[in-house]
C-alpha cells in the first residue's frame, strides 16, 4: 500500500540536503553586517562632500550675481542675490551694512546632518577670497570639493 503523502510535491522539500541551515544563514548575516560597517561611513563622507559642493556652487552663484550688480550700480546689494536654500546649509550675508555696500561676505553655515563635516562654515567675500571657520581642515582642501 502506497502512501499518498510521500508522492506529494511538498513532501520532497523537507529533504535535509536542500535549503540553508541556520548556521549558513547566520554566516550570511555576519558577512552583510561587516560589509555595512565598511560601506556606511564611506557613503556618509561622500554625501557630506556632495552637499559641500552644492553649497560652494550656491556661494559662487550669489557672488557672481553680486558682481553683476556692482558693475551696474557700483555697489553690492546684500538684499538681493540670495542663494537657493538647501536643507544642509543656511546662507547669510555678513560684514558691511545691509543693502547697498562696498563689501560683503557670504557664509554657508552647516545644519543638521552636515554638522559633522570637518570643513565647518564656508565663507566667500567680494574679493573672491574663500575661507572656512570652525574647521579642522584648510580652506584649500574644503573648497577643492567642487
Amino acid at each position: 500500500m502506497t502512501n499518498d503523502y510521500d508522492n506529494h510535491p511538498r513532501a520532497r522539500c523537507a529533504d535535509p540536503g536542500g535549503g540553508m541551515s541556520l548556521i549558513e544563514l547566520m554566516l550570511v548575516l555576519a558577512v552583510l553586517g561587516v560589509l555595512m560597517t565598511l560601506a556606511v561611513p564611506g557613503y556618509r563622507q561622500f554625501a557630506a562632500r556632495a552637499h559641500r559642493a552644492e553649497a560652494i556652487t550656491e556661494l559662487l552663484r550669489a557672488a557672481a550675481c553680486q558682481e553683476s550688480l556692482y558693475s551696474r550700480l557700483h555697489a553690492y546689494d546684500t538684499n538681493q542675490c540670495h542663494p537657493v536654500t538647501r536643507p544642509q546649509y543656511r546662507f547669510e550675508y555678513t560684514g558691511g551694512t545691509p543693502g547697498e555696500t562696498q563689501q560683503f561676505a557670504l557664509q554657508a553655515i552647516p545644519l543638521a546632518g552636515q554638522n559633522s563635516d570637518p570643513c565647518g562654515t564656508l565663507v566667500l567675500d567680494q574679493t573672491g577670497q574663500h575661507s572656512v571657520t570652525a574647521s579642522s581642515r584648510s580652506a584649500a582642501t574644503c573648497w577643492a570639493a567642487r
